[in-house]
């Protein structure tokens, strides 16, 4: 467990980087429309008075980029870009955005946007058996991403950033650690 759980949980939910899991997207969802409802429906259509239309406005102002935010993020976890939230606004891509969002797993693994909130490895990244990390070693070795460019353990068989195939002898030699 985290240290700092509130803390971290504060820094995410005004943080729009990094993915969210259905489960958060959903709970804040939830929580929003279960307070808007009441209020919204208090003012449509009960007496229209200038407090309670206040408040809804205060709502929105508050509750809204929580919204936003959590959208982004989840848009993040699914593997696209955070500019898909604006999809959002249009009448009938917002529902089927919305059943996307909720019901598609995200990506497993790191993507271009951040860690799996679920902590899960790809298929791929399967340690090699013949190859053991020795500990006791002074020099850190490293597989270096033909694709990318990246650093990998060398104990990889695939990148961490990009999924491209680590070449099999090509070890590069780091500094001493």
């Amino acid at each position: 467990m985290r240290k700092n759980n509130s803390k971290q949980f504060m820094n995410d939910l005004f943080n729009p980087q990094g993915r969210t899991r259905r489960r958060d997207y959903f709970i804040i969802n939830l929580i929003c429309t279960i307070i808007y409802v009441p209020i919204y429906f208090s003012v449509e259509y009960l007496n229209h008075s200038f407090g309670d239309l206040l408040f809804l406005c205060i709502f929105l102002f508050f509750f809204f980029p929580f919204i936003i935010i959590v959208t982004i993020k989840r848009f993040h976890d699914i593997g696209y870009s955070g500019w898909a939230t604006l999809l959002m606004f249009v009448p009938i891509l917002n529902i089927g955005g919305g059943f996307l969002l909720l019901f598609k797993d995200g990506t497993i693994g790191t993507n271009k946007y951040g860690n799996d909130p679920k902590r899960r490895i790809p298929k791929g990244y399967v340690i090699d058996d013949e190859i053991k990390e020795d500990h006791s070693k002074e020099i850190k070795q490293e597989k270096i991403c033909t694709n990318c460019g990246v650093a990998n353990k060398i104990t990889l068989r695939y990148c961490m950033v990009c999924g491209y195939e680590l070449p099999k002898n090509e070890i590069m030699q780091g500094r001493k650690e």
